[in-house]
């Protein structure tokens, strides 16, 4: 059944800022960090006397010449686990209107923060309240906002940005500007930092929307925007169909093909690269999705091995400062292919044909990383390749279909016989055996490579789901 789905567009771009450039860009990812700090500290110290965030900033200044770390203080609870509420803030509670008036006297006493956009604190505060609508929002059920330790990312108001003329001379005059297909196109980010060349391999469509500034550990320097461009997305799905979805990692440490999900119907994916046949719909993508697998978990184990000789080095010293370059040069490369892997998937579980389905049944994975060191190997495996990330995402963009996705206790669901409902440990021989020692069920899946407990696992949460 095809369904049509309105999508905005979002899109990002490397940016190549000038070394000047890149120190004004540091002072606003700092400054986005401290006043993010600053408005959750102020809504953190209700439990004791009122501070206005000038109070706060004072506080850090004195800290900062005395050689004192911060002391971020927390709200304090009664025996009922209800807050604490001093006397001197009864009528007082930070609102937004308010935070933002501070914010201004601030910046009227300290010039190095008045030099800069008046943008950052306002997007903070909006970026705060959402974090603690989405803490108190059961549904969600995000965990409570923390203090930002790296300045990585902020955001600037769609007045600062210009992109290049229709007609593309902007575009021209930067490529003749600084030589070499890289850069297509400037970016103009406010008169301390000026134009940046940007790399924009494909046209940007529709009016900007809000700018965010990130940089990666290794060091480069990206731009993302919305824009009010939206295009027609079409789901194949077919009506009325359904399959529950096991989340797996067997065969990652080992070099075996890798199973991240496995369906009730017996199908892998993504399947055998040697039951893949050229002429089959989309053939390219599944490859590169298998690729991008191997690639994963070649960049993991290359991390590994650059942490270990990492701890032995002298903090600090010059082979120090290369070894953590090198390895923060792995992560973001790791970035990437993850990105990729989790967009291609989620296109082939949603919209297409032969993959796609109306109604998903997955694992509820909360809190499966945090179970003990005895995990650690399959731990270390569920972060690399972001299964948690990969299944929100199924969800999020299958609802946006008008599908339907529901989360599953997986408890023991690779045990518990999907016949007879018999649960016990001797059941599941490893990954490629399940016979249930009750009725003598035997998990065989239909299709080659698809492991027959993980199989298994798969049609009970189908079973729970529906």
């Amino acid at each position: 059944m095809a369904i049509k789905v309105k999508r905005e567009f979002a899109w990002k771009f490397r940016m190549f800022p000038s070394p000047e450039q890149e120190a004004e860009l540091i002072k606003r990812l700092l400054l986005s960090k401290d006043v993010w700090n600053m408005f959750l500290e102020q809504r953190n110290s209700v439990s004791e006397d009122h501070r206005s965030i000038p109070d706060i900033y004072h506080e850090w200044e004195r800290d900062k010449k005395a050689g004192r770390k911060r002391n971020h203080r927390q709200i304090k609870h009664d025996a009922n686990g209800k807050a604490i509420i001093h006397p001197s803030w009864v009528g007082r509670l930070p609102t937004k209107k308010t935070q933002l008036l501070e914010v201004k006297s601030l910046r009227d006493v300290y010039p190095e923060l008045g030099a800069i956009t008046y943008d950052i604190p306002k997007y903070e505060v909006a970026h705060l309240d959402h974090a603690f609508q989405r803490f108190f929002d059961p549904k969600i059920d995000s965990g409570y906002p923390n203090h930002k330790k790296v300045a990585d990312s902020c955001t600037i108001r769609n007045g600062s940005v210009l992109a290049s003329n229709p007609d593309g001379s902007r575009r021209v005059a930067a490529s003749k500007k600084f030589g070499g297909k890289n850069y297509h196109a400037l970016i103009y980010l406010g008169k301390d930092v000026g134009n940046v060349p940007f790399a924009e391999p494909r046209e940007i469509k529709g009016s900007w929307g809000d700018v965010t500034i990130s940089r990666r550990a290794n060091g480069e320097w990206y731009f993302s925007v919305t824009t009010n461009h939206v295009k027609n997305k079409v789901s194949y799905a077919k009506k009325g169909s359904e399959f529950g979805m096991d989340a797996g990692v067997a065969g990652y440490r080992s070099g075996d093909d890798v199973n991240l999900l496995v369906f009730s119907d017996g199908r892998s994916f993504p399947p055998p690269v040697k039951t893949l046949i050229k002429s089959s719909p989309h053939y390219q993508v599944l490859t590169s999705l298998i690729k991008n697998v191997k690639d994963i978990r070649e960049l993991s184990k290359r991390k590994d091995y650059e942490q270990k000789k990492l701890s032995k080095k002298v903090y600090g010293s010059i082979k120090y400062m290369s070894l953590k370059a090198k390895i923060a040069n792995i992560y973001a490369r790791r970035a990437n292919l993850l990105d990729n892997l989790i967009k291609q998937t989620t296109a082939l579980l949603v919209y297409t044909k032969e993959w796609g389905a109306m109604t998903i049944f997955m694992e509820d994975l909360k809190g499966i990383v945090k179970k003990g060191a005895g995990k650690k190997k399959v731990n270390d495996a569920m972060t690399a390749l972001a299964i948690g990330r990969l299944l929100e995402t199924i969800k999020k963009e299958l609802e946006r279909t008008g599908g339907t996705c529901a989360r599953v206790d997986p408890a023991y669901s690779s045990r518990e016989c999907s016949r007879c409902g018999h649960e016990e440990k001797a059941n599941r021989k490893g990954r490629d055996k399940f016979k249930c020692k009750a009725c003598g069920y035997e998990a065989i899946p239909k299709f080659e490579g698809t492991p027959p407990a993980d199989y298994n696992a798969a049609i009970n949460i189908h079973n729970r789901g529906r």
